[in-house]
């Protein structure tokens, strides 16, 4: 049992050792760069977190994504219209507001003024 625990700590040492040879340091703009599209993009599964704020899963594997992309030379224009693409306008700060959000948000009101409208035509007979 004592061999078998020390193979399995073998293996996953020389798995990090690969990985770190492996690992691409960024330039220092292509830095600056990675950590400002992190601050564009936010967190799905968080509270309106930035991905920079972020511990969960989700954040780190969009991290890794987005780092990869950086150091590949995606563009920042490229990077996050991949971004938007596979997880939707909701990720980003800065998304556009289409027709159905609108009405999405502002049914409740007109829902509400309906109701107001109604009960006051009622008391007013």
């Amino acid at each position: 049992m004592n061999l078998n625990l020390s193979i399995k700590k073998i293996v996953i040492m020389l798995l990090l050792a690969v990985s770190i040879a492996n690992a691409r340091d960024l330039s220092f703009s292509d830095e600056i760069r990675y950590q400002g599209l992190l601050r564009e993009f936010r967190c799905l599964a968080c509270q309106n977190q930035s991905l920079v704020d972020s511990r969960l899963p989700f954040a780190f594997d969009l991290r890794r994504q987005i780092y990869s992309r950086v150091s590949d030379g995606a563009t920042n224009k490229k990077i996050r219209s991949y971004v938007v693409s596979r997880y939707g306008e909701a990720v980003s700060y800065n998304h556009t507001v289409s027709y159905s959000e609108l009405l999405f948000i502002f049914s409740p009101f007109t829902v509400l003024l309906l109701f107001v409208y109604l009960f006051m035509r009622r008391v007013v007979r």
